[in-house]
């Protein structure tokens, strides 16, 4: 899985994660799935499948509030430390 900020402008709620899985990107808003894309199949994403997907996007955001809950070091602080 992987997770990165969602940058540039969204319609009112913007996505604040995005997360990847195969196939699929789940958009969401505070933790909270807002779209779900099979990019394979609509690469420009324009059909949001999250109501024919409700459980798929329900696991999604349950490991990105997992991940979101993960303790780690700030790049900049461990960065710091090793210049000296």
């Amino acid at each position: 899985m992987e997770w990165y900020p969602q940058p540039g402008s969204k319609p009112t709620p913007y996505a604040t994660e995005v997360v990847r899985k195969g196939k699929w990107k789940m958009l969401a808003y505070k933790g909270q799935p807002a779209e779900l894309y099979d990019i394979y199949a609509d690469p420009r994403e324009k059909i949001n499948v999250l109501d024919k997907h409700p459980e798929l996007a329900k696991r999604m955001a349950e490991k990105l509030r997992i991940w979101l809950a993960e303790p780690r070091k700030s790049w900049l602080v461990s960065r710091r430390k090793t210049k000296g």
